[in-house]
């Protein structure tokens, strides 16, 4: 089963997201801060971090570095409300290319997309 680590600050999006993941079948864990995921992932390996980036005690911008360098093949999915043109276009590496996957977070390499199959 694939595990997922949800990072959202919006509490009511957090358990939305949450009870949404778990009713498909994934193996899902979610926080409400960058301290909070930060511990949780010393706790366990995720396969997909979905990761706000504007968090009340700091950047998914920067959890994402702490995240990469311990598990590279960690996919990173960044959620926000920034809906600035300058916000989406402001970072090649982490915008979604349609078709033929995705850059996992950080720019680190490209990879495709997985499903939760048994």
């Amino acid at each position: 089963m694939k595990k997922i680590l949800l990072v959202e600050d919006d509490d009511l999006l957090n358990k939305t997201l949450t009870y949404n993941l778990i009713s498909e079948g994934y193996d899902t864990v979610s926080a409400l801060n960058a301290g909070t995921a930060a511990g949780l992932l010393t706790q366990a390996e995720y396969d997909l971090v979905l990761l706000d980036i504007n968090l009340p005690d700091g950047s998914g911008y920067d959890l994402c570095r702490l995240i990469k360098p311990e598990n590279p093949d960690t996919l990173v999915i960044f959620l926000t409300a920034n809906d600035q043109e300058s916000d989406q276009i402001r970072k090649p590496q982490n915008r979604f290319l349609p078709g033929s996957g995705f850059w996992n977070g950080c720019g680190m390499r490209r990879k495709t997309m997985w499903t939760n199959t048994p």
